[in-house]
């Protein structure tokens, strides 16, 4: 069973592990499997916070999700019904929409953060590491462009001649 949450967290606090106690792992698997492959379609917020999709598959099914009782259910038109494939593929949509909407000030403020740790490490010799630690934020966060470029500013070095 998925942990319990406050009604203002919603979808925004849900981890894999809450994901994957609810639907279980092949179902998770599955579903963040037509996420990347981009059958989710039409998803939109209804008013009373669900999370509402249309989702391609053998055929294409409208699936529900959302809080009940502080727990998170589904509906689908699928043979299963609630907590399938689809359900898990709709709320991985949902987030990584939400991480697509970070503003560029959010970025802004990591790099004030990010320049003073490079001086810091820059003070200290300690290249190697400052390196290490940009090439790990650039692979967990290969898809957010506006951050690349600051981190290349960084450095004044093109994403291309980093990858």
């Amino acid at each position: 069973m998925a942990r319990k949450r406050k009604k203002t967290d919603l979808f925004e606090g849900l981890t894999w592990n809450d994901l994957t106690s609810w639907a279980g792992s092949k179902i998770v698997s599955r579903g963040k499997s037509y996420q990347r492959s981009g059958y989710v379609k039409e998803l939109a917020c209804a008013p009373d916070g669900s999370l509402i999709a249309w989702v391609d598959g053998t055929e294409r099914y409208a699936t529900q999700v959302f809080f009940e009782d502080d727990e998170l259910e589904s509906d689908c038109t699928c043979p299963y019904w609630d907590t399938c494939k689809h359900a898990v593929a709709v709320v991985v949509e949902y987030l990584e929409n939400l991480i697509a909407e970070v503003t560029p000030k959010a970025y802004e403020k990591a790099a004030v953060y990010l320049r003073k740790v490079c001086r810091v490490l820059g003070k200290k010799k300690k290249d190697t590491e400052w390196q290490s630690y940009l090439s790990e934020i650039r692979r967990k966060h290969a898809r957010k462009i506006k951050l690349l470029e600051i981190l290349d500013g960084l450095n004044d070095k093109r994403i291309v001649d980093t990858l």
